[in-house]
């Protein structure tokens, strides 16, 4: 089996040097082709010239003065000839190296199914190698040691992440319900629509205020069970956050307890409303630094896996 992958391993390296030709080639065309533009400009322009020159002969021109002009001709034919021998040198290099990658391309058409099969053996070899006390077994150990606790700690900040993802949509439906413009300066009046006041603007108001009432402990939930999934990630999530529970907890029912009694406090929503906009900036810049965590967790990963591969084909080399 050895053998085998030493030999799918010999075409897949053969195959990674084909890529990188066929890179390298794509420039070299994609250079050689603004060449061939530029070329093709100035064999127009030496073509004219000639035209132009040539267009211009008269009868009666002075013998020393045809002379001239006749070599001025002769010059602009050369310089036109030049351009076209380059133009068309240009045109063969570009033919070849288009054949050239052709033939590479044809040849990777297979480099799918090569490195299928060589993950596949690899694998194979990996297992057998791991299962021994060499020193090569003992690294591949340690190394998968390394990648279960990076899949470990991403699947917690992961969670923390979906936790936040719930946890922000609780407190964005809080911040529109408090975001309008109130008019502090009525009571509910038991009922009563108070004076100058539109009815379906009134019972709006006071809806948003009770839906606002009704959806924060649902806040206070979702932001604790985000602390709590963050504590798996962070050793001191409130301190990380700034954000203490129980002080939200308290300011949120110290807000409502006033809403019952009263509903003058034109500030009191403001303040709650700056409170809740404050957590959801909070919560947001937490998310991305959960983001940018689970993905340098996947490349740190993706190299460990690299190094393990890199280890194994030593050995067969």
């Amino acid at each position: 089996m050895h053998e085998e992958l030493k030999q799918i391993l010999e075409t897949k390296r053969s195959m990674d040097q084909a890529q990188k030709r066929v890179k390298f080639l794509n420039e070299e065309i994609y250079r050689s082709n603004k060449l061939l533009e530029h070329l093709a400009q100035t064999v127009d322009k030496e073509y004219r010239d000639v035209e132009a020159l040539e267009g211009t002969r008269l009868k009666g021109f002075l013998k020393k003065m045809r002379e001239e002009r006749e070599k001025q001709i002769e010059k602009e034919k050369q310089e036109y000839l030049d351009a076209v021998l380059r133009y068309n040198q240009a045109v063969k290099e570009i033919e070849l190296l288009e054949f050239e990658r052709n033939i590479l391309i044809d040849k990777l058409i297979k480099k799918p199914q090569i490195e299928a099969s060589f993950k596949k053996e690899i694998k194979k070899y990996e297992s057998e190698l791991v299962q021994t006390n060499s020193r090569l077994g003992q690294e591949l150990r340690k190394i998968d040691e390394q990648i279960l606790e990076v899949h470990l700690k991403n699947k917690e900040i992961l969670e923390a992440f979906s936790q936040g993802k719930k946890c922000l949509q609780t407190f964005w439906l809080i911040e529109q319900y408090l975001k309008n413009d109130f008019r502090p300066e009525y009571a509910p009046n038991h009922g009563f629509v108070p004076p100058g006041w539109n009815p379906v603007e009134y019972f709006s108001q006071i809806g948003r205020l009770e839906k606002a009432r009704q959806k924060l402990p649902s806040a206070s939930k979702q932001l604790k069970l985000f602390i709590e999934q963050l504590g798996d990630v962070y050793p001191n999530p409130e301190m990380f956050l700034g954000i203490k529970i129980k002080d939200f907890e308290r300011f949120s029912s110290y807000f409502f307890d006033s809403y019952i009694a009263d509903w003058r406090f034109k500030d009191r929503i403001n303040q709650l409303y700056k409170e809740i906009s404050r957590i959801i900036k909070i919560i947001e810049s937490t998310m991305d630094v959960l983001q940018n965590e689970v993905k340098k967790g996947e490349q740190s990963s993706e190299d460990l896996e690299s190094k393990k591969e890199e280890l194994i084909q030593q050995k067969l080399s």
